[in-house]
């Protein structure tokens, strides 16, 4: 069956409910109306037309007056994988209301450790995010950790990256004639700008060097090769391995992860792989790549 035949409203209700079913074993007419903020007369129609395609997922109990998952349910239209569902709850748990993010699984149990909000400039954050879509720059003031006071940039923006830890902006500095990282939090408006988003003035006299096809770091690819530790038994490694969904080599397990190059440190320090840490779980099965990406070499 091809989604095709459904809109896609129709089609992310038709998700929400199919995935409810799958891992809660029923769900109500009323759970879908509430996460989508449609009538129940128009849900009824989503779970007849659903019902039709796939009679075997669910049978209606009258008495409770809930769908419940059949005995010979298979997912047809969500992807059926757990990372599905936890995805969004993780999305519900933060943002702490389900009218947020339609198709939320909720209310279900479940919490995550808050991560540290940067307070980003609104102005500027709006200003980085039309730059990239009209290919301008945009000039601000930066505080970097290596210098004393915010310094004056034009930074010519075109993505935005999250480390693990806060969102950053990859953009060419015209300062420093290179491409680089630049947390959202710490750019600020440039000296002698007020506060209006009006006062901070887009750039349009655009360098090639600018260009996002030239910078390297965001376009070149670096495969990290990460195993079980080694001081770690066998059956310990065995469970390190499907904790990371690592897959079986000719020389044991390992987890393949292609990354962007400019951003291989952030994943080296969000995983403490360029400690060396004598209780750790994971390590690298090429410790050169530590110093090569050092931090302190970017």
């Amino acid at each position: 069956m091809q989604n095709t035949e459904f809109n896609p409203s129709q089609l992310r209700r038709l998700r929400f409910l199919e995935s409810v079913a799958c891992w809660e074993g029923f769900v109500a007419r009323q759970r879908v109306s509430d996460a989508f903020q449609v009538t129940t007369n128009h849900i009824t129609k989503d779970f007849a037309a659903y019902r039709n395609l796939y009679p075997d997922n669910l049978t209606y109990d009258i008495s409770n007056r809930i769908y419940k998952a059949g005995p010979d349910f298979k997912p047809s239209i969500s992807n059926g994988s757990p990372h599905e569902y936890l995805s969004l709850l993780r999305l519900y748990c933060e943002s702490g209301d389900t009218d947020v993010i339609q198709g939320m699984p909720g209310p279900t149990a479940g919490d995550i450790i808050p991560t540290a909000v940067g307070v980003i400039d609104r102005d500027i954050f709006q200003l980085l995010t039309r730059a990239i879509k009209s290919g301008n720059g945009v000039k601000v003031a930066y505080q970097s950790m290596r210098t004393s006071h915010p310094q004056e940039r034009v930074l010519w923006p075109h993505a935005f990256v999250h480390n693990g830890f806060r969102w950053h902006v990859r953009a060419f500095d015209s300062v420093h004639q290179a491409f680089g990282d630049y947390v959202l939090s710490r750019l600020l408006k440039a000296p002698g700008s007020r506060t209006s988003k009006r006062d901070i003035q887009l750039q349009k006299d655009k360098p090639t060097s600018a260009a996002a096809e030239k910078d390297t770091g965001w376009n070149e690819k670096v495969i990290v090769d990460v195993i079980p530790a080694k001081t770690l038994s066998t059956h310990q490694q065995d469970v390190i391995a499907k904790e990371y969904g690592m897959i079986k080599s000719t020389k044991g397990w390992v987890w393949s992860v292609t990354l962007r190059r400019c951003v291989v440190n952030y994943f080296l320090q969000l995983h403490r792989l360029d400690l060396n840490e004598t209780n750790a779980r994971i390590t690298l099965d090429d410790h050169s790549i530590i110093k090569e990406f050092d931090f302190s070499n970017s």
